[in-house]
């Protein structure tokens, strides 16, 4: 996990609404829009190396790849078929930055959604 994704991850943990389904603001894209907009400017601001490259799109694409590993890590973990010993540091890094999530994350049960028009 590197220093970017670290913020990334500390950023999003400060804004209960982006990952609280259940919080009032969940869904004010407007609210959800500003909050990315302000994480890029930290980021460019604590790395002015890369500030071109890191826009609110890319701080949301980031977000989104760390929450999607993170689910995946929890998933295997819950199922048996990983152990957390064995991981690499990469993903322990995420799965440890990302626990926050742990009691707002939804796992469905079942099969897997099947669209039945095709």
């Amino acid at each position: 996990m590197n220093n970017i994704e670290r913020v990334v991850a500390q950023e999003v943990h400060e804004r209960v609404f982006l990952y609280d389904l259940l919080h009032p603001s969940n869904l004010d894209q407007q609210m959800r829009a500003q909050a990315f907009q302000e994480m890029s400017l930290t980021i460019r601001q604590e790395f002015p190396e890369v500030a071109k490259v890191y826009d609110a799109d890319r701080v949301v694409s980031i977000y989104n790849n760390l929450r999607r590993t993170y689910v995946l890590i929890k998933r295997k973990i819950i199922a048996g078929d990983w152990n957390f010993q064995t991981l690499s540091e990469k993903r322990k890094d995420i799965y440890d930055a990302m626990s926050f999530l742990k009691y707002f994350i939804r796992h469905r049960s079942g099969p897997p959604m099947i669209n039945p028009l095709r």
